[in-house]
C-alpha cells in the first residue's frame, strides 16, 4: 500500500532583524553558558543565542505554534534570544516524521536542541539516539490524549491513557536521558482538577475535539518554558494575537481568558513542573 506523503511546513522564525542580519552576516550565535538563566530551580536546559529545532505536528503548530509563543515569551519575560525552526507534519505521528529533511537537519550544525512530539517509546528512543549522536539535547514534548472527557472518553478512561503515557515518559528519561515536557500531566490535572470555574470540562480544547484552543496553546507554552528554564511561568503576561485578554477566544465563544484565569493556570502549571522534576504527579 502507498502510503501518502505528510505535509511539511518548515521555516525560520527570527526574534529580532538584527538577529537575522547577524545570521547572514556572520557564523550562527552560539548558546552562551546555561547559567546566563538566573533563579533557576534546576539547571536549565537552553541558553541565550539557543538553537532549537521543533519537530512535531498539529499538537505543536496549531493556534499560534507553541515555538511561536515560547520564542516571544523568553524575549519579553527574561530578555532572551533563541533561533527556531521546525518541521511540521500534520496529521502523522513522530514515526512518519523520519524523513530526509528531517535527518538532513538533526545532523546539521545548526541547532544545539531538537525538540519532538511523543509518541510510542522505540520511536523516541530513535529519534533520541540520532540528536544525541549529532552532538544535540533532546527535548520530548509529551503531548495530551485526543480522547477526553469532552471528546469521547470517560474520565477513567482518560485518566488510564495519561498514566500510560507518563509510565512511557519516565522509561524515555531512564533509558536516554532526554528531557521531558509533561504537557500531558498539565493537560489532565487542568481538566480535572481545575483551578477557577471552567465553562466546559474541555476548556482546553476547542469543543468536542482532538485539537488544543488557543488557552491551551498558552499552557503548552508555560510548561515547556517552566521546564526549560527552571523558572516559574508567574507573570508571563503575553497573549498571542487573536488572543485578546478578557476577551473571548477567536474560535470558542465559551471560554474568555481573564488575567485572573492567566494567574491561576500559570501556578497550577509550575506546581505540576517542580513535581515532574521532582519524580511525581498527582496520578501517582
Amino acid at each position: 500500500m502507498n502510503l501518502p506523503l505528510p505535509r511539511q511546513i518548515s521555516g525560520w522564525t527570527m526574534i529580532t532583524l538584527s538577529l537575522l542580519a547577524g545570521l547572514i552576516a556572520a557564523e550562527p550565535v552560539r548558546a552562551q553558558d546555561a547559567s546566563a538563566i538566573r533563579d533557576s530551580a534546576w539547571d536549565p536546559v537552553i541558553a541565550d543565542g539557543e538553537r532549537m529545532l521543533f519537530i512535531g505536528n498539529s499538537y505543536m503548530a496549531n493556534e499560534g505554534g507553541v515555538f511561536n509563543y515560547l520564542q516571544k515569551a523568553l524575549q519579553q519575560h527574561d530578555d532572551f534570544s533563541i533561533e527556531v525552526d521546525k518541521h511540521i507534519y500534520y496529521g502523522q505521528p513522530l514515526r512518519r516524521m523520519l524523513t530526509d529533511d528531517v535527518r538532513s537537519s538533526i545532523a546539521s550544525d545548526r541547532f544545539d536542541t531538537v525538540v519532538f512530539t511523543s509518541e510510542r517509546l522505540e520511536t523516541m528512543k530513535e529519534f533520541e539516539e540520532l540528536v544525541r549522536g549529532s552532538g544535540k539535547k533532546s527535548v520530548v514534548f509529551v503531548t495530551w490524549e485526543g480522547r477526553h472527557p469532552g471528546h469521547n472518553a470517560t474520565e477513567e478512561e482518560y485518566t488510564e491513557a495519561t498514566r500510560r503515557t507518563v509510565q512511557a515518559m519516565r522509561q524515555m528519561e531512564k533509558e536516554t536521558g532526554a528531557t521531558t515536557v509533561p504537557v500531558a500531566v498539565a493537560y489532565h490535572d487542568l481538566t480535572l482538577r481545575p483551578p477557577m470555574d471552567v465553562p466546559r470540562v474541555d476548556y482546553l480544547w476547542m469543543a468536542d475535539n482532538i485539537h488544543q484552543n488557543e488557552l491551551g496553546t498558552l499552557v503548552n507554552m508555560w510548561m515547556l518554558y517552566a521546564i526549560l528554564t527552571g523558572k516559574s511561568p508567574v507573570g508571563i503576561d503575553i497573549d498571542m494575537p487573536p488572543h485578546i485578554e478578557g476577551e473571548t477566544l477567536q474560535d470558542d465563544s465559551q471560554v474568555r481568558a481573564t488575567p485572573e484565569m492567566r494567574k491561576a493556570l500559570q501556578e497550577r502549571v509550575w506546581k505540576i513542573a517542580q513535581q515532574w522534576k521532582a519524580g511525581e504527579t498527582h496520578l501517582d
